[in-house]
């Protein structure tokens, strides 16, 4: 699964990888990957895309083990 770059909205981070989805998601998954965990009080998030929902579930539960 890879970012869909039509949908990312941050033009000035989406520079230069409009032909390379893959770098394109690596980025969006650190993003996210940042803003989870450094949330102090809590964190919520919503996801539109029933796969990612079930990525991000599978994430967490992971690093809630460790």
């Amino acid at each position: 699964m890879y970012a869909d770059y039509d949908e990312y909205k941050d033009t000035m981070g989406k520079r230069g990888l409009k032909n390379n989805n893959q770098q394109l998601t690596s980025l969006i998954k650190n993003i996210y990957k940042v803003l989870i965990s450094r949330g102090m009080k809590g964190c919520y998030l919503y996801c539109r895309n029933p796969e990612l929902r079930e990525y991000l579930e599978g994430q967490l539960k992971r690093i809630m083990a460790e």
